[in-house]
């Protein structure tokens, strides 16, 4: 297991003809059980604001270490399984706490 839950990372995204593929971040939300195998549950990270039902910001305080350089948001329902392959390097961490908000709120979208 090289990275844990609550770590923004690099992810490589391949575009549609999984050619070429671009670095964008991501936040692992898997526990350590799932990150053993090597694969990883990750959510979306955009700086493209929303401020919808679907998007939770990510505030300064959020961060247990360097937030990241522009304001941006997690998008709730876009959740991937990516293998750790794709992953380009880590980036920062958010909070325990921070991470039981994001765990509540992909709740209330299942429930």
């Amino acid at each position: 297991m090289k990275y844990e839950r609550g770590e923004i990372v690099w992810v490589k995204f391949p575009f549609s003809n999984s050619a070429t593929a671009k670095l964008r971040p991501a936040l692992i939300i898997s526990n350590a059980l799932v990150n053993r195998t090597g694969d990883y549950l990750m959510m979306q990270v955009t700086t493209r604001l929303r401020n919808d039902q679907l998007s939770l910001t990510i505030k300064e305080t959020d961060y247990s270490l360097q937030p990241l350089l522009k304001q941006s948001e997690l998008r709730l329902h876009k959740i991937s399984v990516l293998n750790e392959d794709l992953i380009g390097g880590d980036i920062t961490k958010v909070t325990p706490d921070f991470m039981s908000v994001i765990t509540r709120e992909i709740m209330k979208l299942i429930n």
